[in-house]
């Protein structure tokens, strides 16, 4: 084929020497395209007539490399896709190349600001392939840019993309006329060892280890270095991908198209469920050993170990619950995950999607007959439910204190300490006259001598917060700024977070508001530097009521446009209704400011419970003593009432109106 291509009506050569010797002096490009099929008999005449012929430079297009002497490798990566806000979105190359071959189809088509949305959309689905996106765009004639978006996106049933892109142009290569016939075309290239191993990491989400796929995907008995030699070659052939980060053990994954691909043939060889099932029991391994570590290893490194499997965690859950009905052992494995998981979904601010999980499995988990099992299943409703919603606040204490018991009879000291440290937060969130008197003592007794400061820091929170209850936070500010400091000196950053948070509000107590102020300020600073403002709404929505109390309006207004977005699925912003109360008030809206405060203190309202010496408290007294002064006791009286069941989108309209 070669020498039909380079000397064409010439004499064909007999032999590689003659092709050599017919060359030899010409100075040419020679380009081999899609040469992968062919590799093996390819590869060795190329590297002889690379190193004969100084003449002659190569230029081979393949989905694996020839791995031959002199080799230069440049690897072509999709396109990549910027996020759906990014300023330049529209200027992006993956967009103008879509928004180009829909053009070819429909003359005259210049996408306006919802379609490139919805376009970036598209591109990211489509894992940035320009083939793939070649086929999508034929759809848009049809389905307008939005219907393809919400067709794709929202497909149900097994390979979306597979099912709905079309074929392509009829002069294209057989194997690139269709997604499903270029995948088909690489599948065959595959050894039959790789076709395994491909197919079963098609059942990770979001990437998966070297580590993680010995323990799912690699046959059972199988020693780790045919896996090894498996995976190698399906990165060498471009059907998986890999990433180095910083840090950390190299990360694996497949496009979306090729892992829709990979699970269709792990359905055909009738290998699904099991692979499932071996998934599902990775992750809960995953997360129960996460959970032992959850209290002694810095927070946001814990998280961030995690954090790249969240997908896998959310794949492993739905799969358990499809098939726990027909499975007493995928059941516990699935409550297992529920409960291993809370810390997590807490850490990372999603903490309602933790909750709907325990939601899920919380009539199994009261009905089974191991106590532990319904202890893990308490702790992790107790760890949740302060920030969204689950149960009630006196059936969650009662779990909170039967998790302790049954792990206190177990011998699990660390986790009965806990208990005790929820159980007394739940107790002060439902009211200060609920007893809680057992419960600090208990984690005194429970403290082990080996036990760190991270672990630790709960028996002193405890203690602070009884001390600042007691109006007694002056003898509290030495010893937690001497506590923020040492957490911050080890590198404990989200731990001298929680620190600061309560740091400020005892400097608050004491009557240094500019204190209080600046350290929550330098606070969120470092959280957004960090990238973990979801995980610290609370502590982003009593600075802001602080900040509202002392009478800044700008940095009310610009702080309660980052926060209020929370409002509503985070227990913890509740804060935020008190800062709009004060920035009516600020701003000469006593009317409004008297209807939001009335609805955050309505009791129906279900908010937490904020005892006399807090600046909550304090707070929404000398507001009240304000709006009483404005309005006269009679007005302020029918507003109040008359807001009882405002709600939170009426009182955030009330509150920002005049600005």
């Amino acid at each position: 084929s070669i020498a039909r291509a380079v000397l064409a009506g010439g004499p064909a050569p007999a032999d590689d020497a003659a092709l050599v010797r017919a060359l030899r002096g010409r100075a040419l490009l020679l380009v081999v395209d899609n040469a992968e099929h062919v590799i093996q008999p390819l590869a060795p005449l190329l590297a002889l007539l690379h190193g004969q012929l100084p003449d002659l430079h190569l230029l081979v297009t393949s989905r694996e490399p020839l791995q031959v002497p002199s080799e230069a490798l440049l690897r072509l990566e999709p396109f990549a896709v910027p996020a759906d806000d990014a300023p330049d979105a529209a200027a992006s190359p993956v967009l103008s190349f879509f928004a180009s071959r829909v053009a070819a189809r429909l003359a005259g088509f210049v996408p306006d600001a919802e379609q490139q949305r919805s376009m970036i959309r598209l591109c990211r689905a489509l894992d940035g392939l320009p083939l793939a996106m070649e086929l999508a765009a034929a759809r848009v004639t049809v389905l307008g840019v939005h219907g393809l978006a919400e067709h794709l996106l929202a497909a149900e049933g097994p390979a979306p993309r597979l099912r709905l892109l079309p074929q392509g142009p009829r002069t294209a290569a057989p194997h690139q006329r269709t997604l499903r016939a270029a995948l088909d075309w690489s599948h065959a290239l595959l050894t039959p060892q790789e076709r395994q191993l491909f197919r079963r990491l098609g059942v990770f989400r979001g990437g998966f280890t070297l580590e993680s796929a010995q323990a799912v995907a690699a046959p059972v008995g199988d020693d780790d270095g045919a896996l090894l030699d498996a995976l190698d070659a399906l990165v060498a052939k471009s059907m998986v991908d890999v990433a180095a980060p910083a840090g950390g053990p190299p990360r694996f994954g497949l496009l979306e198209s090729l892992r829709e691909y990979a699970l269709e043939q792990l359905a055909a060889a009738g290998e699904d469920a099991a692979i499932a099932r071996r998934h599902l029991a990775w992750a809960g391994q995953r997360w129960r050993q996460a959970r032992g570590e959850a209290l002694t290893r810095p927070l946001l490194e814990w998280t961030q170990a995690l954090e790249p499997d969240v997908d896998n965690l959310r794949a492993a859950l739905r799969w358990a619950e499809g098939a726990a009905d027909v499975d007493p052992a995928v059941e516990r494995e699935w409550i297992e995950l529920v409960s291993a998981s809370a810390h997590f979904w807490q850490r990372i601010g999603l903490p309602a999607e933790g909750g709907a999980w325990c939601r899920a499995v919380m009539a199994r988990a009261d009905a089974h007959p191991d106590p532990l099992l319904r202890a893990r299943l308490d702790f992790a409703v107790c760890t949740l439910c302060r920030f969204t919603l689950i149960g009630t606040p006196e059936g969650n204490l009662e779990r909170a204190r039967r998790a302790a018991a049954a792990f206190a009879v177990s011998g699990d000291a660390q986790d009965e300490y806990f208990c005790h440290f929820l159980a007394w937060q739940l107790a002060i969130e439902i009211s200060e006259s609920v007893d809680r008197s057992a419960h600090v003592p208990r984690m005194e007794a429970l403290v082990q001598p080996d036990w760190n400061p991270l672990i630790t820091r709960f028996l002193r929170h405890a203690q602070a917060f009884e001390n600042r209850m007691q109006g007694r936070s002056g003898d509290q500010l030495a010893a937690s700024r001497a506590e923020l400091a040492s957490f911050r000196a080890m590198g404990a950053r989200a731990e001298a977070w929680t620190v600061g948070h309560h740091l400020m509000l005892i400097e608050h107590d004491a009557g240094h508001e500019a204190e209080a102020l600046a350290l929550g300020e330098s606070l969120l600073q470092d959280i957004r530097a960090a990238g973990r403002l979801r995980s610290h709404v609370q502590l982003l929505a009593m600075h802001t009521a602080m900040r509202a109390h002392a009478g800044d309006v700008p940095g009310t207004r610009r702080a309660l446009a980052e926060g209020l977005p929370a409002l509503g699925s985070v227990l913890s912003a509740e804060q935020l209704l008190l800062a709009l109360a004060w920035l009516a008030a600020h701003e000469g809206r006593a009317a409004d400011a008297a209807q939001v405060l009335a609805w955050f203190r309505a009791p129906q309202r279900g908010g937490g419970n904020y005892g006399p010496h807090t600046f909550t408290h304090r707070s929404c007294e000398a507001l009240t003593q304000r709006l009483r002064a404005e309005l006269g006791d009679g007005a302020l009286q029918r507003l109040t009432e008359a807001s009882q069941a405002l709600g939170d989108a009426e009182a955030v309209r009330l509150g920002l109106r005049g600005g």
